[in-house]
Order: structure tokens, then sequence, then C-alpha cells
């Protein structure tokens, strides 16, 4: 009888306390890791800004850190959406509902979706304009160039204009 009593308590051992009662799928494990993985990148986080420089910043800082994961595209879209704070995060959270099937948002339809709110048509050409009225001034040279090189991305069909005129 204690042989008995011995056999299914081993088939039916005590929970473990330090075990946890909420277990995770896989595959939930797994995005969990992923997550913690992507953080451990020190991956920049987003709230608001007017300047669409470092909102698109932002947005190519996140495409690197996600180059460097193994991850779905809509695993990708949840590592950048855990990485929206404040008013971003509210954008999102509105950009969801108003979606059709929120789960199965792309990378590239979240990446769209983001330009277009984040870094507006109209402040693209507006700074495309500052691009191309843009004086050294006072500016120390390599201050100049600084600027000049991080304007240039509004002006990118000015620019291969040019370099197709120099060959």
């Amino acid at each position: 009888m204690a042989n008995l009593l011995q056999a299914q308590k081993n088939q039916n051992p005590p929970p473990n306390p330090d075990q946890n009662y909420h277990s995770q799928d896989p595959q939930t494990k797994s995005l969990t890791q992923k997550i913690e993985g992507f953080i451990k990148l020190r991956a920049p986080t987003f709230d608001y800004t007017d300047d669409p420089i470092e909102a698109e910043d932002w947005l190519r800082e996140i495409e690197k850190k996600l180059d460097l994961t193994t991850c779905t595209d809509e695993e990708c879209v949840a590592l950048a959406v855990h990485q929206l704070t404040g008013s971003a995060s509210v954008w999102w959270d509105n950009f969801c509902e108003t979606h059709n099937d929120p789960d199965s948002i792309t990378w590239e339809e979240f990446s769209v979706a983001f330009g277009e709110f984040f870094v507006p048509k109209e402040m693209m050409v507006h700074k495309a304009g500052e691009f191309c009225n843009l004086k050294q001034g006072t500016m120390k040279v390599q201050e100049y160039v600084n600027l000049f090189f991080k304007m240039m991305r509004y002006a990118t069909d000015d620019t291969r204009a040019d370099e197709k005129k120099q060959y």
C-alpha cells in the first residue's frame, strides 16, 4: 500500500511554489524572450516630437535593432510598439481601433502609418525648402556639414539630380 501511495505521489507531484501558474504556451514564451532580448539591445523609446528627423531617426534605429533579431513581421511590429510611449502609444491604440485586423499588421504597414503620422508630407516639403536654403552663416564648417547631411534626406530628389549633373 505504501508503494502504491508513493507511486501515485510521484505521478502527481505537488505544485512547485516557484513555478509560474500562468504558464505560457511556447509561442508566447518565445515572444517574451524576444522582447527581453530586444530590450537588451537598448532599443530607443518614442513618445512624440515636432521634429520629423527625430521620428524618422527612431524608426531607422528600431529597424537596425530588429535586423539583429529573428522575428516575424508581426513580432517586429509588437517589439516596435513596445517602445512607443505617451502620445505615440495613444496614436498606436487609435490606429489599431480603426484597423480591420490589428493582429495582422505588417512591418511595412506599421512603418508607412508611422511615417505618415509623425513625418507628414507637408513637413517633408517644408524641410526640403529649409535644406535648399541652408547656409553656413556663423556655423563652423563641421557643424554645417553635419547639418547638411542630416537635412539632405529631405531633398533626396534634389541631391540625386545634383549627383547626376556631376557625373
